[in-house]
């Protein structure tokens, strides 16, 4: 890169500008695929190698296993808790024992309101997982995954905040797709979960997790739920002001 040196033009001086997203690793790709009719995956073989290649070979949660299993979704619903719950039955369909990997994803809906403000949504985001027991061939097992509604909030950069900040969490109101996959690529089946209303998490409405990070703590040391600065704030970004070389 050439960077300029005072009044004697520039001086060849090779640097890294690093900067995070969240389109890092498999959101990255899957956005890319979702986006760009171009961009394609590479082709495997009944056995796991590679056909023909493409921009992806190997999906962020592939395996492979010496069994193989079905896995079925089952019921997929909203807890009074908050917590959505998911109930997969995963069932060894070969002639060896083996254990296997029960992947959970969520899709949020992307709207014309998201484009215009430029809120970035991945195409997928895994947000539960596990793992069974030995299963011996014909044996099956149903796993239970479950994950916070409110994870499934994005950042809106833009959104102005009761304190006068800058940028919150948004769960906008829609349909999201709670999706059980192979890997981050490959679905095996799907359903929908509706969010009613859209909710911006400031004030009352702030996350557990950002309340325990705000919360003063007692002599143990532990978190008392009361906010240190005597009032929640919302999470916004405190780097928003800097400039586009930093």
């Amino acid at each position: 890169n050439l960077v300029p040196h005072g009044g004697f033009g520039t001086i060849d001086r090779p640097f890294v500008e690093y900067r995070e997203g969240i389109y890092l690793g498999y959101r990255y790709y899957e956005t890319a695929a979702l986006e760009d009719s171009g961009f394609r995956y590479g082709q495997l073989d009944g056995k796991g190698a590679v056909e023909s290649p493409g921009a992806v070979a190997y999906p962020f949660g592939y395996g492979l296993s010496y069994t193989t299993f079905r896995q079925t979704l089952g019921r997929v619903f909203l807890r009074d808790d908050g917590f959505i719950e998911a109930r997969v039955s995963v069932t060894n369909i070969g002639s060896r024992p083996g254990k296997d990997v029960v992947e959970l994803y969520y899709s949020a809906p992307y709207t014309v309101h998201d484009r215009a403000e430029h809120i970035e949504k991945s195409a997928t985001v895994l947000v539960a997982f596990a793992k069974t027991r030995i299963l011996e061939p014909g044996a099956s097992q149903e796993v239970v995954l479950a994950f916070l509604r409110d994870d499934m909030a994005s950042y809106d950069y833009h959104h102005v905040n009761e304190d006068g900040t800058i940028g919150a969490y948004v769960l906008e109101a829609g349909d999201y797709t709670v999706q059980l996959k192979a890997n981050a690529h490959d679905l095996i089946d799907s359903a929908t979960v509706t969010v009613d209303r859209t909710q911006v998490f400031q004030g009352q409405y702030l996350p557990e997790g950002d309340r325990l990070a705000q919360s003063s703590l007692d002599d143990e040391g532990r978190p008392t739920r009361k906010p240190e600065s005597g009032i929640w704030r919302p999470v916004s970004n405190r780097f928003e002001s800097l400039n586009a070389y930093m």
